[in-house]
This record gives C-alpha cells, sequence and structure tokens, in this order.
C-alpha cells in the first residue's frame, strides 16, 4: 500500500487507506468537534505570500519547509479546550491524496503535522485519507473508521457534533473578503519568521528569503486572490454527508459574519419521481452522456433487447452492422451509446425505418451533474471491488475510467431529439424522474 520509498514515522498507525495518530490522552465520547487541518486549525504562509518562495516551489499548495504554518486564529487552542471541557472529542480529518507523491514531499508534510499537534498541544486524533476512495472527504469513510475503531465503542451522537473546515464553495462578499484578508495579513506581520527558511531563486542562485521584510511590505490586496475562489466546496459536503453542524474557520475562530452557503445539486433528489419505462419492442436509441445510466437501463429495465454498444465493437460501422443484422432476425435491440447529434442516429433510425419496426428515443435529459456525480461512483466502486474481485471489476474498467472532459464535450455537442429526425416516439428521463436504485453510495456526495 506505501511504497518501500516513502517512510513512515512511528508514531503513525495505518488502517486501509488511511493513517492515523493519537497525540496525549484524547478521551471518547459521543459528541465530537471534527476540524479539516490546512487551511483551517493552520495557514500557509508560502502559499499566501508567493514572494516568499519566488521561483522556488516545486509542489502547488504544500510546505515549502517544515515549519511552513502559522495558527489560522489566535483563540485556536483555547477554543479547542473549551470543547474539551464540554465533553467534546476532537477529531481532526485531512484529505492527503498526494503524500506519498515524492518522499520529499512526504517528510515535510509529517514533520509540518508534528510540529502543529506540538504547537497546539491538546488531546486529539488525527486522521489521513491519503486515497481517493471512500475515506476521502466529502465520503464518511474517515469519521466511520473513528467511530468504529478509535472511540471505545461510542456511537457519535452526529446532532450533537460538528465539523469546520474550509472548502465550503463560498461566495464571498466584497465586505467579508476584504475582512479576512486584513485579519490573515495582521497574523502575519504579528508573527516572527526569522526561523523559517524560505528559499527563493535569484536568476540562477538560490537564497535565504528574508521573510520579514517580504510580509512587511504585503498588502491585503496582494492576497487576495488567495482566498477569493474555493478551490473546492468538500468540507461543507462532508458535513452534509454525515449529519454534522457545518462552520467555516472564518466564523469559528474568527467570528466574521456567517456566509450562507449552498449546495446546487443534492444526489438524495435524484429519482424522487421515477417514471415507468414500457417499452415492449423495437429499436431503441438512447441518448445520453458518458456516465448518465444508460447502461444502467439496459440492465433493469431493457432486459430483454439485445445491448448493441460502440464501448463493445470498438467501431460505430460495427454496430451499425451488428443493429442491421439483430433486426433482421427480428430481435428487439437498444444502442447503448452517447448517440449525441442528429447524424449519429439517422443511420439508426433509417435501419429501423428499412424493417418496419418502433423506434424509441430514450433521452437521458439529465444535468451534468447527474453525469459527473455517477462519474465518481465509477471511479470509487472500481477502488472498492478491485480487492475483492479483480477479474470481474476490471472487464468494466475500461467503461468506467473515462476521461472526465468527455462529459464536458457531450454537453457541449448535444442535439437534443426532435421529431424531424423521424422515430416514433421520444421518453425524456431527468434528474427527479430517472429510476435510479440508490445504494448508500449513490446517496453521498463523493470525491
Amino acid at each position: 500500500m506505501i511504497s518501500e520509498f516513502h517512510t513512515v514515522p512511528p508514531q503513525w498507525k495505518q488502517h486501509g487507506t488511511v493513517l492515523y495518530q493519537r497525540y496525549g490522552n484524547p478521551k471518547p465520547s459521543d459528541k465530537l468537534a471534527i476540524f479539516d487541518m490546512d487551511s483551517t486549525l493552520m495557514l500557509t504562509p508560502s502559499t499566501i505570500v508567493g514572494e516568499l518562495v519566488k521561483g522556488n516551489r516545486p509542489w502547488v499548495n504544500k510546505p515549502a519547509v517544515p515549519n511552513d504554518f502559522i495558527i489560522y486564529n489566535p483563540n485556536v487552542r483555547e477554543i479547542l479546550l473549551e470543547e474539551i471541557e464540554n465533553g467534546k472529542a476532537i477529531v481532526v480529518c485531512s484529505n492527503q491524496s498526494q503524500l506519498f507523491d515524492k518522499p520529499a514531499v512526504t517528510n515535510l508534510i509529517f514533520a509540518r503535522i508534528q510540529l502543529l499537534l506540538e504547537k497546539l498541544d491538546i488531546p486529539l486524533y488525527i486522521i489521513l485519507a491519503f486515497k481517493r476512495d471512500l475515506c476521502r472527504k466529502p465520503c464518511r469513510g474517515m469519521l466511520d473508521f473513528y467511530e468504529n475503531h478509535l472511540n471505545g465503542a461510542i456511537k457519535v451522537n452526529r446532532k450533537d457534533s460538528f465539523y469546520v473546515g474550509d472548502a465550503a464553495g463560498r461566495r464571498w462578499t466584497k465586505e467579508l473578503l476584504d475582512a479576512n484578508c486584513e485579519r490573515v495579513l495582521a497574523l502575519l506581520k504579528a508573527e516572527d519568521f526569522s526561523d523559517r527558511a524560505y528559499m527563493h531563486k535569484d536568476g540562477t542562485k538560490y537564497e535565504r528569503s528574508d521573510a520579514n521584510a517580504i510580509i512587511a511590505n504585503t498588502k491585503a490586496s496582494a492576497i487576495r486572490s488567495k482566498f477569493e475562489v474555493d478551490f473546492s466546496d468538500c468540507d461543507h459536503k462532508f458535513a452534509l454527508n454525515n449529519g454534522l453542524q457545518y462552520y467555516t474557520p472564518e466564523d469559528y475562530f474568527a467570528k466574521l459574519p456567517r456566509m450562507e452557503l449552498t449546495v446546487t445539486f443534492d444526489p438524495k433528489n435524484i429519482g424522487t419521481n421515477p417514471a415507468t419505462i414500457d417499452i415492449s419492442d423495437g429499436m431503441v436509441i438512447l441518448v445520453g452522456p458518458p456516465a448518465g445510466g444508460k447502461t444502467f437501463l439496459c440492465e433493469h429495465y431493457l432486459k430483454s433487447f439485445t445491448r448493441i454498444s460502440d464501448d463493445d465493437l470498438k467501431s460505430h460501422d460495427a454496430c451499425l452492422k451488428l443493429a442491421y443484422r439483430h433486426l433482421q432476425s427480428k430481435a428487439s435491440i437498444v444502442i447503448d451509446n452517447t448517440n449525441t447529434t442528429v447524424k449519429d442516429r439517422e443511420e439508426l433510425i433509417a435501419i429501423s425505418r428499412k424493417f418496419g419496426v418502433k423506434c424509441t428515443i430514450l433521452f437521458l435529459d439529465v444535468s451534468m451533474d447527474f453525469a459527473l456525480h455517477f462519474h465518481r461512483y465509477r471511479k470509487v466502486r472500481i477502488k472498492c471491488t478491485l480487492k475483492f474481485n479483480s477479474l470481474k471489476i476490471m472487464k468494466i474498467a475500461g467503461k468506467c475510467v473515462v476521461p472526465q472532459d468527455t462529459i464536458h464535450r457531450y454537453f457541449k455537442l448535444l442535439e437534443p431529439p426532435t421529431e424531424s429526425e423521424g422515430f416514433d416516439q421520444v421518453i425524456t428521463l431527468t434528474d427527479d424522474t430517472f429510476p435510479v436504485k440508490h445504494t448508500d453510495i449513490t446517496q453521498l456526495h463523493l470525491p
């Protein structure tokens, strides 16, 4: 699981695709105060003020030196201790999928985490998800692992627990963004950076940066771009998946006014008004995006139809020839391709006309979010199943692991079906009418 070229410090233990550390003597509790780590408990100066490592940033959003952090707000330790006094256990959950990309990065990340824990010096558990699977936020894996293995067999009361994380999908107001940038800059200027060995590149030479002077000359406007757009909303969705109260670090620690946060797509809303699919014979032409549920419909609602797909035959011409042969033998067929444009569909419709069979378009008029959600589901399903049944899962891997941009391309090129194309009927499915068969995973926000 972890390469021999990477060294994991002895205080860390591994369970599957998570690493965890028990710091101090944390007590189990049914109430948890859960925190993200980066940009929640600490800030990374070299990321905020790029001048500190100008020309010398070998990896993005990773520490430049082991002590490349400041505490997020002066009251962080005090508030965490208050939560412990109020009966909560402190748990830190952090996505670290690049932890083992390069040994140098690995060592830096572990060293910085240890310095952070020593700086906070409070009893807690910290959990790192180092793979892109169901342990990675926004999935529930890290919290489920803590509850099942580290909490003394105590079930977590999620209604009385909460989560604080910065990846919220915020839409900052100018006033709040300005206030946060001024706050962060004040923290940076109050810190003595003489012990941080930041290096910058001057021509062909590497030189020690005068961090205190650089930060003293930094203006709030220069760091604005580091905060104005959230790179993700996975922390907000982690809270939603787990039924936890959610706070951003600026409203929990810095007491800035709380922003309204919205999630535009909720997987639980898929199939809330499922359609009945009643097609008995003829040719069915599916029109829908990659990961849009086409093969699912074939397997669950069109079982009596012979499925024909370019993915299996490797060419559209082969698909047309096979469709011709099956209709010639009076079989009913379903064409499981994206069939994005009028041109993609016209030859198929012409074949149905030649044999005088009913031609039905089953149009998956679903949102891009719908397709992206099931694209993510395919990926995590492969990772969950691979270790149990490698032959079976590798059979579907080729269909599952398609580049995400193929979904974007489909929506860009889509020509919705119209009656003028000559088919007999069109059945349209949307996000809410798609007859999904939900599992625990399909209803989650996925990584």
